[in-house]
């Protein structure tokens, strides 16, 4: 489960616990004709203190008086047990997209269930329903009715929602009275990878002679260990023609297959503030667009996390394809203070990486003197610092390293 940012004063309404239960029992208890009677009713309370005035107190008693009987009278024609509700698994979603998924409502009762509205409580401030609740006009008895539900994703991150709410607004049509059952589902939120052009940033050549990228590595590095009969689909240029001739068939070259590059990612996710937290969501961003684009080049990728008492545990992983990286980025959140002493020898060794990237919230004289000492090893690095606080103009000029923002 994603944690909970730290609390801040500014942070957005939802993110405070006492607004998001308020907006639940806002959504999940009223219609929209319900909640006209309630502005009505704090319309009415104001305009009272303030004027005085008897015909106020009588439109206030009045509407006090129809939401308190509307949820008198719900009880009686309420969905009774005999339902049951069964939400579908719920497809994974991208930062700032909708996902939606299906719910089937059966009636196992002997008479048909009119007026019934299904949605979503208890939701996360990251995840908000939309055109909810969803209605049913019957549900005959034996059969089932299948809704839509939809959700738009509000950040990344693995979330969980927990309770189905089945009601109806009968017969006022102001409150919507019913059950709410349990049902445990998780949501996945992938992050919104960014559209730099990571195919000029990380072309970065791997010999001091060479112009070659990463891309074209295993066709400029190749290793001769024999020859072999002409196969449809070899290149010209893979001719042996002194075999060829010797032997009077078309020979090629056989090539010994060449280990795939790596590359070490580190994401340093230690956030003193809550400015710098945003900052670490938009560097996760910034790390699910490179991991695609070494992924489409083929890459052995190690994914790194700091963590107060050094690297995360999942740091010497191979990742097998996008899904699984995706979802360990999307579950990722910062901390208060990160160690980086044990950081070197993991992105380095055992396996010599190729490329070393390292995306980091600032850049101080600790993180300075990491920097060196990954330097000191031969690797190729690139940093990205969200924000340029404490990047000197000598630090641009090394041609040993890359610095963006």
């Amino acid at each position: 489960m994603t944690l909970r940012r730290r609390w801040s004063f500014w942070m957005p309404p939802l993110e405070h616990p006492p607004i998001l239960w308020l907006d639940d029992q806002y959504r999940g208890l009223l219609t929209d004709s319900g909640r006209l009677v309630l502005w009505g009713v704090a319309i009415s309370t104001l305009s009272l203190f303030a004027s005085g005035s008897y015909l106020i107190a009588i439109l206030l008693g009045f509407s006090l008086a129809v939401l308190s009987l509307s949820f008198v009278f719900g009880a009686f024609t309420r969905p009774t047990a005999s339902l049951e509700i069964v939400r579908d698994e719920i497809p994974d979603g991208t930062e700032g997209n909708v996902v939606h998924y299906r719910v089937t409502v059966h009636n196992r009762g002997i008479h048909a269930v009119k007026n019934v509205l299904v949605e979503e409580r208890g939701m996360v401030p990251e995840l908000r329903p939309i055109n909810s609740p969803t209605k049913i006009d019957e549900i005959p008895p034996d059969e089932s009715r299948t809704v839509i539900l939809s959700m738009h994703c509000e950040r990344r991150g693995v979330y969980s929602v927990e309770r189905l709410q089945i009601s109806s607004s009968l017969p006022t049509g102001f409150v919507k009275v019913g059950r709410s059952k349990r049902q445990k589902k998780f949501v996945i939120v992938h992050p919104i990878p960014t559209s730099k052009n990571w195919e000029k940033i990380l072309a970065i050549p791997y010999h001091e002679n060479s112009k070659s990228s990463f891309g074209t590595r295993l066709e400029t590095c190749k290793e001769l260990v024999g020859v072999r009969d002409w196969r449809l689909g070899d290149q010209v240029c893979d001719v042996h023609w002194r075999s060829t001739a010797r032997r009077g068939r078309l020979t090629s070259k056989e090539y010994a297959p060449q280990p795939a590059p790596t590359c070490s990612l580190l994401l340093d996710l230690e956030a003193k503030t809550a400015k710098e937290e945003q900052r670490i969501d938009r560097m996760i961003s910034i790390a699910a667009s490179i991991t695609q684009y070494l992924t489409r080049k083929d890459f052995d990728l190690n994914v790194f996390c700091t963590k107060e008492d050094g690297i995360s545990d999942h740091a010497v992983n191979h990742f097998n394809g996008l899904q699984p990286l995706l979802y360990a980025l999307s579950s990722l959140e910062s901390h208060r203070r990160g160690d980086l002493s044990t950081a070197v020898t993991a992105l380095v060794e055992p396996a010599r990486a190729d490329l070393v990237v390292l995306l980091m919230v600032r850049m101080d004289s600790k993180r300075r003197q990491f920097v060196n000492e990954i330097r000191q090893t031969g690797c190729r690095l690139s940093v990205w610092v969200e924000g340029k606080s404490g990047i000197h103009s000598e630090w641009l000029e090394d041609d040993q390293m890359e610095i963006w923002s």
